[in-house]
């Protein structure tokens, strides 16, 4: 094909000498030249038409590769070059891929149907799984059948946590990832702002006096406690077992410390070697829960004092705040002033966050779990202090005991993540200095004595956070023999209450526990039958907006 182009070139060089004007010839002899270069580009660059040329439809070629004599275009050659051979598949190959694959489909399906192998429980997660949904016209007709049919069959998948951990372990032979965020992306409304004269600062927390706080106690009205008085007499009648002084079991607390109400944990986000529970502030949520201890308080007017104490998460802390507002998870602390902005002027509101925060480079929050340590709890501790007009304990004067390989919460909720496995807590626990006993009642209605700090050297991994007053339980009652003023505090909790509790025992003759989520009992009657004098209402930000847990709450203060 070039020796063509070149013979017509040749042609036109010929004509052009004999019929045309110089300068004709000049122009017909370079519009040869750019043809035959932008047929020698064609070829170049692998096309199969000289449609782009000569402006007509052709067939494509196929490709040549030219092999020309430098001195003569009529010894040029065309060679074609070898073409690649599209792989063949044996039939017989074919259809051993397609058996195979419709035999480990119709194998998965034949496990995933085989009720036996379903689990109720998830030992990581520590929760009890979906139940399978009963069946009715009203909700098949609605879909509403099927959606929950489908959530209990993906929840209770046989081998399902076995599955997971493999699928995180798969994901980490791709490269170290230095941060991951497992769950939904946070939903935030924007928070509003708190004028000066509102801000809970100003009315409370670490701007209190020591005078203001000990006007406010109570008076010498208040019903007094005596020792015979200071342990609960349960509704009904209930076995007393033995105090135990080792765990009566090595994979997990014999009081039956795993939550059957799980918490808000929301999404999880791993920052480096720590992973992180996140909060999104919602406006409605926090209005009602301001709204409930409003109620409480307007209950227990006269009867007792109100604390609230609202504990932030540990990105809010911890993290740097571009961090944190670059992914929009909400101001921890603008969060807290807004809902002690909305609460009565009655209700002693503790301020935590700044007090954390001047200590954040310390062991404060779990790196596996979504619970702060006993150090975070402490220095909270010092807040209340006070606001109460109290004394605390110096650290140093605690005896300590330390549980190692704790893997929690959000370790569960990471599917297992290899960085975290890889950096397991430690428990770092102190001692209240007048006693280490506490009788609970449990969700069972069986009562025992435990000890406060109680040893979890030999539990699961997941199971010792319990080492703190045993767990999640409905009601339990600390004495401190030591003091026979009648004092009495009600730390009203979910499982953040659980490492600030053994703080009050030196500072009151009796400290009672109440986990809202289970105790039976009512907020007013607890108040009344036993003289309390104080109530503190704490709680986590994650717990404060979470709609399922106000219901708990509200069925405790209602009367």
């Amino acid at each position: 094909m070039n020796y063509e182009a070149e013979e017509m070139v040749k042609r036109l060089s010929d004509v052009a000498d004999e019929e045309m004007a110089d300068d004709v010839k000049a122009r017909m002899q370079e519009t040869a030249r750019l043809h035959l270069e932008k047929i020698q580009q064609i070829y170049e660059e692998g096309l199969n038409s000289e449609s782009d040329i000569l402006g007509e439809k052709v067939e494509a070629q196929p490709q040549y590769v030219t092999q020309s004599d430098a001195t003569s275009p009529k010894n040029t050659t065309l060679v074609k070059p070898l073409r690649k051979r599209p792989l063949h598949i044996p039939k017989s190959a074919m259809m051993i891929q397609t058996t195979l694959f419709v035999l480990v489909f119709f194998g998965i399906s034949i496990v995933g149907l085989c009720m036996p192998l379903r689990p109720t429980e998830s030992e990581i997660e520590r929760r009890t799984l979906t139940e399978m949904p009963k069946f009715s016209w009203e909700t098949l007709l609605s879909g509403e059948y099927t959606e929950q049919l489908s959530t209990w069959y993906a929840d209770t998948f046989p081998f399902r946590e076995t599955l997971l951990t493999g699928y995180s372990r798969v994901k980490n032979l791709f490269g170290i990832q230095n941060e991951q965020l497992i769950g939904d992306a946070i939903i935030a409304d924007e928070i509003p702002e708190v004028p000066d004269d509102e801000d809970e600062s100003t009315a409370s927390g670490s701007d209190a006096t020591d005078e203001t706080t000990s006007a406010e106690q109570p008076t010498e009205t208040t019903p007094e406690v005596t020792p015979e008085q200071t342990t609960p007499q349960p509704t009904t009648p209930q076995p007393t077992t033995p105090q135990p002084t080792t765990p009566q079991s090595s994979e997990q607390p014999t009081p039956g410390t795993n939550s059957t109400v799980p918490e808000n944990i929301g999404s999880v986000y791993i920052y480096g070697e720590q992973a992180f529970s996140l909060y999104g502030f919602s406006l409605q949520n926090s209005n009602q829960y301001a709204s409930l201890i409003n109620q409480a308080q307007t209950a227990l007017n006269g009867k007792a004092t109100v604390y609230s104490m609202l504990i932030p998460l540990a990105y809010g802390v911890q993290l740097d705040a571009d961090i944190w507002e670059k992914m929009g998870w909400s101001d921890e602390e603008a969060a807290i002033k807004y809902m002690y902005s909305k609460m009565n002027d009655e209700i002693k509101t503790v301020s935590v966050y700044q007090n954390l925060l001047a200590h954040k480079d310390e062991y404060l929050y779990f790196r596996t779990d979504h619970h702060w340590t006993a150090l975070g709890a402490y220095y909270a501790y010092e807040c209340f202090a006070k606001e109460k007009g109290i004394t605390t304990n110096p650290l140093s004067s605690y005896e300590t005991r330390t549980y190692d390989n704790f893997l929690g919460t959000l370790y569960a909720q990471s599917n297992e993540s290899q960085v975290l496995a890889s950096n397991p807590d430690s428990i770092i626990a102190y001692v209240p200095k007048a006693t280490n006993r506490i009788k609970i009642w449990q969700k069972n209605g069986e009562t025992m004595n435990w000890p406060i700090i109680n040893d979890v050297s030999q539990y699961k991994s997941a199971a010792k956070y319990s080492c703190f007053i045993g767990g999640d339980q409905p009601f339990s009652v600390i004495t401190n023999e030591n003091l026979n003023d009648g004092s009495s505090v009600l730390l009203v909790k979910e499982s953040y209450g659980n490492a600030f509790a053994p703080f009050l025992v030196d500072h009151y003759q009796n400290v009672y526990i109440a986990d809202f989520r289970y105790c039976k009992e009512k907020l007013i009657d607890l108040v009344e039958t036993y003289g309390i004098q104080d109530v503190i209402f704490l709680n986590n930000l994650n717990s404060a907006g979470s709609t399922s847990l106000h219901s708990y709450l509200q069925e405790f203060i209602t009367k």
